[in-house]
């Protein structure tokens, strides 16, 4: 049987014109792999004797892989997750639609997952990128020391925006998401073109009676990110069961949570301030908060006392997360404000 050339022993690429008809006639069984790229990776164990088998991955087009007939070999089809290999991790992220960049970024403990209703809504219009935060969901492990964590993701998101070639987008942060979107404020101001936080706040100093309430809270609560999720569901269904939606997103999160790398993100909050380096921020920015407590309005209501350019949105009958208690209304107010914005067209 003939192989085709290999530069290494089991790696080969198939030759031109019928690369396919190549493959067929020495295949046994494969698995294909799609690639963003365009190209197939395909391994297969092709039978060399009696009871042996040789391995080999092959590179073909995508229209190649259309010609292999499926009755002729058996094969399963594996669809390549978008994941960035960027400074020194790998992130997930997802696109849809086109237009102005608006990146999402999720809170804490979350993942891109949480904006799915913005993802449906907003992706008619604009360019709507979703990512999972080192640490989270589907991205690489967060080894980086609590006091690096912050600025690791910033960085982590400049340089997926490098790889998409955006050169600015809209910010949209919830929680956890707005301190990122507030240090990319701070330490990137030239790549954020609009600014959207949502129960979040701008400050954690351990001198004041927040910071020293949250600092108490990110020890005490070690345990709890340990514990088997299922142990806060019952807890965490009377406080949502007006919010179905946004029940359903934290009850995934819990079972799916990764203890290790989230209790170090919430040490990551212990001494953040942000409240000086906010009033230098020039550009528009939108805070949303729902209503349904008074503490989470009052932070936000700091926030937007902070940025030069800035409008409050207090959502109705909401709670953290308003995206998910509220989402038509969520919706609805980011539109509104990106509507106002008459040189966000510019966005590249």
């Amino acid at each position: 049987m003939n192989r085709p050339a290999c530069a290494m022993p089991g790696v080969g690429r198939l030759s031109r014109p019928n690369p396919a008809a190549n493959l067929v006639s020495v295949l046994g069984e494969a698995t294909l792999i799609a690639s963003r790229s365009g190209i197939i990776v395909i391994r297969y164990r092709e039978a060399v004797g009696k009871g042996s088998s040789f391995p080999a991955v092959f590179f073909v087009n995508r229209q190649d892989v259309t010609m292999l007939p499926k009755y002729h070999h058996s094969y399963k089809e594996v669809l390549a997750v978008p994941v960035a290999k960027l400074n020194g991790t790998s992130l997930y992220y997802e696109i849809q639609g086109t237009g102005i960049p608006i990146l999402f970024i999720h809170g804490h403990g979350f993942t891109h997952h949480m904006f799915k209703p913005q993802l449906d809504y907003f992706s008619a219009k604009y360019k709507v990128i979703l990512c999972d935060l080192r640490g989270n969901g589907k991205s690489g492990k967060l080894l980086q020391p609590p006091d690096e964590i912050i600025e690791t993701q910033c960085l982590d998101l400049i340089m997926l925006m490098n790889d998409l070639n955006i050169r600015e987008a809209v910010f949209v942060g919830i929680s956890y998401g707005g301190l990122i979107a507030q240090h990319m404020a701070k330490q990137y101001p030239e790549r954020v073109r609009a600014l959207v936080i949502a129960d979040s706040f701008c400050r954690s100093e351990a001198s004041t009676f927040l910071g020293k309430l949250q600092l108490a809270a990110a020890y005490c609560s070690c345990l709890t990110y340990y514990a088997p999720g299922e142990l806060m569901l019952p807890s965490l269904r009377l406080i949502y069961k007006r919010w179905g939606l946004a029940y359903r997103e934290i009850r995934r999160s819990l079972l799916d949570k990764r203890p290790g790398e989230l209790y170090k993100q919430r040490l990551a909050m212990r001494f953040i301030d942000y409240s000086a380096c906010l009033r230098t921020f020039q550009r528009p920015a939108l805070c949303i908060v729902g209503d349904f407590r008074e503490f989470g309005v009052d932070c936000m209501k700091d926030v937007v006392s902070r940025l030069p350019h800035a409008q409050l949105a207090i959502i109705p009958d909401a709670f953290d997360p308003s995206n998910l208690c509220q989402p038509e209304m969520f919706n609805a107010v980011v539109q509104q404000f990106l509507d106002t914005q008459q040189d966000i067209q510019h966005i590249g």
